[in-house]
């Protein structure tokens, strides 16, 4: 969202389109709704950081007035959108929606704001999805189409109907191939027991398109590596890693993800940053610590280190402080009965621990593993049998456990094709380890030199081993899911300024007085891949802008304001998208009209995607760039010699619009500099002007025919000492015809204070336009609290 006020909440769906303000022409004067917009915008970035109620309510009635002159000017209503955000006000702020997207029908942000608030007044289910289908079957742009699916989609995955919701996701996404909302969405409308391939392909376009998404990244991590792609798992496990350090500094890392790296760690041959993996985890997230200790155990007993046993001690004493198992949770209840029955040799205790577990969670694979297992361990050969049995295909302890009891009868072949049915069959860890000595016991024919059951991983082995059939054949769906991942996302996150460059462009190498500091703030899509925009994607396109003022002392504006460049959620490769501004607000405007006589050089520096630390400095946020060609602004003294001073006079009365405007606001300059410096407020020479002259023909414009030209002027003297002359010219616009000008009359009236106190208050009460009364009324009742000076 563009700032008004400082701070902005930039995590705001930024909504002002690239082209609402025109070309950056710097012949161009502002538009008479210009006029209002940035009366509103100087305005909001002079409060500062603590803008009062009043601040606000002039700031809005400023931009309702510029959307009145120009309902296509959609900064306006983006801005309004932003000010009822703030306030709570929903009515309001769905109304600067609508608005805004009457004003550019292919407004991609806006439409899915006025999509979600439509759906929202929906009173039912079933009339909310009426209501989006009937939007869906509208004339639109796909993009905007695909965000009506993502709604849909939404709906279903309330009603938990996973099927529909993802033929909606499936449709938005055919829509918009790169709608990172629908990518979002994929996952939660899988099925539990989706086939690995989808579960991949779904987290892996979420990490394509939003690659900050960590637990995408770690999803797509731990499917390849529970199917046996243990390299490619590592480097989204990696990935996950470096990104969630970077992007999410000081937010611990959840202990399970650890764990998951630690396993894979250890498959790649790295044991002692597996180690370090693990300790990481259980000093993180104490709930892991039982889970933790185990792999740590493994680790160690797999290398034959002596640790292993010093482990299993501390593992034993934890336990063993624990005699009511009431006291556990389930899930540390069940790692205790795991610990217990598997290398703590307690497994009469291990059983009773189990058998609790169960009863508090009927259908969890783990504990009825631990319950089967237990059950082995105690001889209850046939209750293991039917409590593993049926998640035998899936787990590998729990087919171990089946397959040795086969083999202990005699069935041999009922043991193979229990190892066989595993799906997927472990290719490294303690489970591994297991299934390849059962695999040699059947091959032989018995299971007599098997370890004994309560010892799990008797061996000291290597962790991982070639499978007999490499993962890529044996899953050739995951293999071509990974195939369709462009890596080069990856490099995205490393430096995002080798794919998109960031512009910010001056009108001219120099400015006249007189004329707006137009800019242009441009992305190009430099790269390969389509960059996704918006807050949660892979760029947000907020150029967060600072100045540098030349001086002695220089003065600086850090992150003064902000542009946003959002005509569309998507930057395809070699596209580009722009907007353009003005500058000369707020602070800012004291240094483009104050010193018309004086040469100013300003320094526009920008950062895209910044975010504000607690020290108050702007940076690149992970996937953020800093322009890298600043942009200087030379803004060049007035001349007021005679002849230019005659041609300046001359053009107050120009029939050309833009030589007026350009005029108007010169003179204005030139009065007000002329005031300061006899106050002896300038701090610099200054050439004589003919003040009375330039006063005659300000009064002129104020009494013009043109309301704009009066507008125009009204808007010009506000930095400008009033005369009696331009006081009562002035004043006499607030009975003018035009309520935009009476609008601005006021504005300039307040200055007077307790002078123009009953005359504001008069129109306040009288005046034909409900704005202007509003108005008005704002610094009546400012002045019942704070009487005027």
């Amino acid at each position: 969202m563009p700032r008004l006020f400082l701070p902005i909440c930039l995590a705001l769906l930024v909504l002002t389109s690239g082209t609402a303000r025109g070309q950056a022409s710097q012949a161009r004067p502002r538009t008479a709704a210009e006029i209002l917009l940035d009366a509103a915008r100087d305005l909001g970035l002079s409060r500062g950081t603590n803008p009062d109620a009043r601040d606000i309510r002039r700031v809005r009635l400023l931009l309702r007035g510029a959307t009145r002159l120009d309902p296509a000017l959609q900064e306006a209503h983006a801005y309004l959108y932003e000010l009822a955000t703030l306030a709570g006000d929903r009515p309001a702020a769905n109304q600067a929606v609508n608005d805004l997207l009457r004003a550019d029908p292919t407004h991609e942000g806006a439409f899915m704001l006025w999509l979600q608030a439509g759906a929202a007044a929906q009173q039912t289910a079933e009339k909310r999805i009426a209501w989006l289908e009937s939007v869906a079957r509208t004339r639109r742009p796909p993009a905007l189409l695909a965000h009506v699916q993502v709604e849909l989609a939404r709906v279903a995955l309330e009603q938990i109907d996973l099927p529909r919701a993802r033929r909606h996701i499936a449709a938005a996404l055919e829509l918009e191939p790169a709608c990172v909302d629908a990518a979002a969405l994929a996952t939660a409308a899988l099925d539990a027991d989706a086939p690995p391939e989808e579960r991949l392909a779904a987290a892996l376009r979420h990490v394509q398109l939003a690659p900050l998404a960590v637990r995408a990244a770690w999803q797509a991590a731990t499917v390849l590596d529970e199917y046996g792609f243990v390299d490619d798992a590592g480097r989204f496990f990696d990935y996950a890693l470096e990104t969630q350090r970077r992007a999410f500094t000081g937010e611990p890392l959840p202990g399970a993800f650890l764990l998951a790296l630690a396993r894979n760690t250890a498959a790649r041959g790295s044991f002692d940053a597996a180690i370090e993996r693990v300790r990481e985890a259980i000093l993180a997230d104490p709930s892991v610590a039982a889970e933790g200790g185990m792999l740590l155990w493994y680790l160690h007993h797999s290398r034959g280190d002596a640790q292993a046993e010093t482990i299993r001690a501390e593992l034993g004493h934890r336990y063993a402080a624990t005699r009511d198992p009431n006291t556990l949770v389930t899930n540390e209840l069940a790692q205790g009965a795991w610990f217990l029955v598997t290398i703590g040799a307690e497994p009469d205790r291990g059983l009773a621990w189990a058998e609790q577990a169960a009863r508090r969670v009927r259908d969890d694979d783990f504990v009825r593993r631990v319950l089967g297992w237990a059950q082995w361990v105690a001889g209850q050969t046939d209750t293991a049998l039917t409590t593993l049995t049926p998640v035998a295909g899936r787990d590998p302890y729990a087919a171990y456990v089946v397959a040795r009891i086969r083999l202990a009868a005699g069935d041999s072949a009922g043991a193979a094709a229990t190892i066989a049915q595993l799906d997927p069959p472990p290719f490294s860890g303690a489970a591994a380890d297991l299934i390849s000595e059962l695999e040699s016991a059947i091959a032989a024919g018995t299971g007599s030199d098997l370890a004994a059951p309560t010892i799990l991983a008797a061996t000291t082995r290597p962790v991982a081993r070639p499978p007999a059939e490499a993962p890529a054949q044996r899953y050739p769906a995951i293999r071509a899911a990974l195939d369709r991942f462009d890596a080069r996302v990856f490099d995205f996150v490393r430096e995002p300024a080798a794919f998109v460059d960031a512009r910010i462009e001056l009108a001219g190498a120099e400015v006249r007085p007189g004329q707006p500091w137009w800019v242009r703030c441009t992305l190009v899509n430099r790269g390969p891949l389509a960059i996704t925009l918006g807050p949660g994607a892979m760029l947000n396109p907020v150029f967060v802008l600072s100045f540098t003022v030349d001086g002695q002392p220089p003065r600086t504006y850090p992150g003064l304001m902000t542009v946003s460049v959002d005509q569309s959620l998507v930057l395809r490769p070699g596209q580009s998208a722009s907007a353009v501004r003005t500058l000369d607000v707020g602070p800012l405007r004291g240094v483009a009209r104050g010193t018309p006589q004086r040469s100013e050089r300003v320094a526009i520096s920008a950062i895209v995607d910044g975010t504000l630390g607690t020290d108050g400095q702007w940076r690149p946020s992970p996937t953020g760039l800093v322009v890298r060609q600043p942009a200087y602004l030379a803004r060049v003294p007035a001349t007021v010699q005679p002849a230019a001073v005659q041609q300046l006079t001359a053009g107050l009365r120009s029939s050309d619009p833009a030589v007026r405007a350009r005029c108007i606001d010169v003179a204005a300059d030139l009065l007000g500099e002329r005031q300061r410096a006899a106050l002896r407020r300038s701090g610099y020479a200054l050439e004589p002007v003919p003040a009375e002259q330039l006063e005659q023909g300000l009064v002129a414009a104020l009494a013009d025919a043109s309301w704009e030209v009066r507008l125009r002027a009204l808007d010009a003297l506000q930095p400008v000492g009033l005369t009696r002359g331009l006081l009562a010219a002035a004043e006499a616009c607030l009975d003018h015809e035009h309520w935009a000008v009476r609008l601005l009359a006021v504005r300039l009236a307040a200055r007077q204070g307790a002078a123009a106190r009953d005359v504001i208050g008069r129109i306040a009460r009288t005046d034909a336009d409900e704005l202007v009364r509003d108005y008005a009324q704002s610094f009546v009742e400012q002045w019942t609290i704070e009487p005027p000076q």
